[in-house]
């Protein structure tokens, strides 16, 4: 079907109501505004909503989610969030969460629910949206580029200027890989794996091509939009809420995600793909042939349009044309801090747990030619750093931070 009922949100939320005092994470996306607003409209007393501040502009999302807590009438409490955590601070939060801090928004994630649970028991969470009406635009545009790529195959030059050099031939899976993965695993090798390792890397990437393959092999409908949101909906989803819940339930909350409620998912995954990103219109279809992603992607067509249009007159216009923010953190800045300079410095000098894995010196040349480069670079180190904090966990060695 192409047409989309907001009842169906409504029922989920219904179906997902606490009986005990709760709180909503409350970012001032579209997903977030959602849930506060659907629980405003089933409850007579005002909503309560937590959201992350930072300092820095750039990554504040404060502003948002005072208009919607303003237009719902609901309380809301900002935490500030430290955006450059110390290597104290990790291993404390990676020694209650029993696992690696993968995602940059992880101590964000922590710390409202450590407000939260000062009120509340519940909270409540707009994860599974991006997942289900193809809300990561970069990642669900990934057949209109490779429809591109192939007809600019003769012409190197122009496709690099198009910003498709991840495409990968007609190989939709590994150019799926290339395009999804924080770390290009082929520049592993030169960056930063020793020799040792990189036979392992290869069987590692063989592996991921063989379950994503397998994951595709069950759609439905056999287009390349189909695939991208079974993938997201068997593996990335499924990774999301368990890191959701291993936080919340550290701070003895509970976290409801109505959006992955079971009759929302499957009215979701029986829509039409091209429905959920939609063109504004096939002239900004046709400018958008001749555009790098990073340009057209947000601007030229509407992700998650479903629920925009669904809630468009019930949600302030900034709020529905808002384009997806994610929980942002400044982590190109913190790739430069003082605060993880122990955790680099054993890198430089082999007596990191892993060591054995990565090449010390390819690490400090990396780390130098990058430092403080863009957030992106910050993403790739706030992986190794955390990986190595968690290996010193459990193999027993002292903190970086004690010396």
């Amino acid at each position: 079907p192409k047409t989309f009922d907001r009842n169906v949100v409504t029922r989920s939320v219904k179906n997902q109501l606490s009986n005990v005092p709760f709180s909503v994470l409350l970012s001032g996306g579209l997903d977030s505004s959602i849930l506060g607003y659907e629980l405003s409209n089933l409850l007579d007393n005002p909503i309560s909503f937590v959201t992350a501040s930072f300092s820095d502009n750039e990554y504040d999302e404060t502003y948002y989610a005072k208009i919607l807590s303003d237009y719902v009438g609901g309380n809301l409490t900002t935490v500030t969030v430290n955006p450059m955590p110390d290597i104290d601070y990790l291993s404390n939060l990676t020694e209650k969460k029993q696992s690696p801090i993968a995602m940059h928004n992880e101590v964000g994630m922590y710390e409202l629910a450590k407000e939260v649970s000062k009120t509340s028991k519940v909270m409540y969470c707009g994860e599974g949206a991006d997942e289900l009406f193809s809300g990561y635009g970069r990642i669900f545009r990934l057949p209109f580029d490779m429809n591109r790529a192939q007809i600019y195959s003769n012409d190197p030059e122009y496709k690099a200027k198009l910003g498709l050099t991840d495409i990968i031939s007609s190989d939709f899976i590994s150019s799926f890989i290339k395009r999804y993965s924080y770390y290009d695993i082929d520049l592993m090798f030169s960056d930063i794996l020793s020799n040792d390792l990189k036979k392992y890397v290869l069987d590692i990437k063989d592996c991921i091509h063989t379950k994503f393959t397998s994951i595709t092999n069950r759609s439905p409908i056999n287009n390349y939009e189909s695939f991208i949101s079974c993938i997201f909906v068997d593996h990335h989803l499924p990774s999301l809420l368990e890191m959701i819940d291993s936080l919340s339930m550290s701070n003895g909350v509970e976290a409801r995600v109505p959006f992955t409620d079971k009759s929302l998912v499957k009215t979701a995954l029986a829509m039409d793909e091209k429905y959920k990103l939609k063109w504004k219109s096939n002239y900004d279809y046709k400018i958008s042939m001749a555009s790098p992603i990073s340009v057209f992607s947000g601007v030229n067509d509407i992700s998650k349009y479903p629920l925009r249009k669904s809630y468009k007159g019930h949600l302030p216009n900034e709020i529905i044309s808002r384009p997806k923010m994610g929980f942002p953190s400044p982590l190109g800045r913190w790739s430069a801090s003082e605060s993880i300079m122990d955790i680099i410095e054993m890198f430089y000098n082999n007596s990191a747990a892993l060591s054995s894995l990565v090449d010390g010196k390819k690490i400090k040349n990396w780390y130098k030619t990058n430092i403080g480069k863009n957030d992106t670079f910050g993403k790739k180190l706030w992986m190794i750093i955390n990986l190595e904090i968690y290996l010193q966990g459990i193999s027993g060695l002292p903190s970086p931070s004690i010396k």
